[in-house]
């Protein structure tokens, strides 16, 4: 199988070069783990740089790769010139998921539960919480209901609410919602989204609903909040 056939199977990524309106649009419109890009070694130069910089600089989390046909250190610094997170070769096809997954993860944008105090393998939870709370590590972005995550552990919603009741933490829904509110707080810093783009990436149904969240839990606007955020 071909590197190309190979990362096509990995969700979100961009992985051909195309018109930078094109590529803004692409990393607007829905969550993109990471850019790879293949240009061959004799065709990468101070336009690519231009390519990369434009993006990186409107869409800051979002890591970038650059993949060349064989090792080449000249190349790979004129990358790194370009705040290119990793430069590869095509004989690193073996490695490639390792370096993917080292790369969305270094770029802290997924929400984890630590960040909220909540510690998955701590003995006291029952198995039946930890594979609720993993199902919402993993998938709040896409989770929009308490339903939503009781149908896929197989138990019943008011039958998940105890069992969170029982360890005296967040409520599913409580829980639900401050991810998505974390996650809305590390999209800001990517300048090139607007609150409402940033609502819809952090699954919130609506922007209003984002807007109500952010109040109750950081007693601010999500503008005001940004405002403050990127000041810092």
């Amino acid at each position: 199988m071909s590197l190309e056939m190979q990362l096509a199977c990995v969700k979100n990524i961009i992985l051909k070069k195309v018109s930078k309106k094109e590529l803004l649009s692409k990393l607007r419109s829905f969550d993109v783990s990471c850019v790879i890009l293949f240009p061959t070694n004799i065709d990468l130069n101070e336009d690519w740089g231009t390519y990369v910089k434009f993006a990186k600089n409107k869409f800051p989390l979002v890591p970038w790769v650059i993949i060349l046909d064989s090792p080449d250190i000249e190349n790979a610094r004129m990358c790194g010139t370009w705040n290119v997170e990793k430069v590869l070769c095509k004989n690193d096809l073996f490695e490639i998921d390792d370096h993917l997954n080292n790369l969305v993860q270094k770029n802290g944008l997924k929400v984890i539960l630590k960040e909220v105090g909540i510690d998955i393998y701590k003995k006291q939870f029952s198995a039946l919480l930890k594979d609720a709370l993993k199902v919402i590590e993993m998938n709040y972005v896409n989770l929009m209901t308490v339903r939503d995550i009781a149908d896929i552990i197989k138990i019943s919603e008011s039958g998940l609410i105890r069992e969170f009741q029982n360890y005296n933490i967040f409520s599913p829904k409580q829980l639900l919602l401050l991810l998505k509110v974390k996650h809305a707080v590390k999209l800001m810093k990517n300048e090139g989204l607007s609150l409402t783009e940033i609502a819809y990436k952090s699954g919130f149904t609506n922007p209003k609903r984002m807007i109500e969240c952010f109040q109750r839990t950081y007693d601010l606007s999500p503008g005001k909040f940004r405002q403050k955020y990127l000041a810092e």
